[in-house]
């Protein structure tokens, strides 16, 4: 049931069905409608809200369109495929490696950039891409000030939330990705939480890939805390 089918049915030229009646209720209420959808992106927000995020998703792809050119950090809560986005990435490797796209993982490290904005005169990083838009629930990401590092915390209390700083993510070599969590253990004393990245706040079939982020605390700390990032947070 779109909107010009709807229009169609209150101007009396087509006959009311429950989907129309379920449509105008969901948007009198502010929701988005039912049969919308199968064809939408996963989402938890209101009607209101939705309707800003799908213009801010249209507009990073019209500007991309217009410059041919990929933004210096990808906003990739905003992509309608975001899995599309670690595909090419990995592709990109596995060509530049002459290995099979099997052998390639998905490796991401936290920045010091707060915004993506403070990347506009950076050139672009030798392997892979830039990203932002995550959220990190469950926990925090914050600077350890016994190693002058950012690492995974505690959240504070009350703070179900925050946001991440940019984050680069590359194609590597499952022999490269096992050296990096070895020296990471060495540095850290702990090592890396795979931390799970979800497209919403249902998380379940939402999952997109998995981020690698350094605690100095075990692992198992954060999987039990079902410590998670997401694309979105907001209802």
């Amino acid at each position: 049931m779109s909107l010009e089918q709807l229009k169609l049915t209150l101007a009396g030229d087509l006959l009311t069905t429950d989907t129309a009646e379920a449509t105008m209720a969901s948007l009198r209420g502010n929701s988005v409608p039912l049969a919308w959808k199968p064809v939408l992106y996963p989402s938890l927000k209101p009607l209101g809200a939705w309707c800003q995020d799908l213009a801010a998703r249209q507009g990073q792809l019209a500007d991309w369109a217009q410059d041919l050119h990929p933004p210096v950090s990808m906003w990739i809560s905003g992509l309608f495929t975001p899995i599309a986005f670690l595909t090419s990435v990995l592709q990109t490797a596995a060509r530049a490696s002459g290995q099979p796209l099997d052998y390639i993982e998905a490796w991401s490290t936290a920045t010091i950039e707060e915004r993506p904005s403070n990347l506009a005169q950076a050139p672009e990083p030798s392997q892979g891409a830039f990203y932002h838009g995550l959220s990190l629930e469950g926990a925090r990401w914050a600077h350890h000030h016994h190693s002058d590092t950012h690492t995974l915390m505690d959240a504070e209390p009350k703070v179900l939330s925050c946001a991440m700083p940019v984050m680069q993510i590359e194609g590597v070599l499952s022999t490269e990705a096992a050296q990096r969590r070895e020296e990471a253990m060495k540095h850290s004393s702990q090592g890396i939480y795979e931390c799970p990245v979800y497209m919403t706040m249902d998380r379940g079939s939402t999952y997109v890939f998995t981020a690698q982020l350094v605690t100095k605390c075990k692992p198992s700390k954060w999987v039990l805390g079902g410590v998670a990032l997401l694309m979105a947070v907001d209802l």
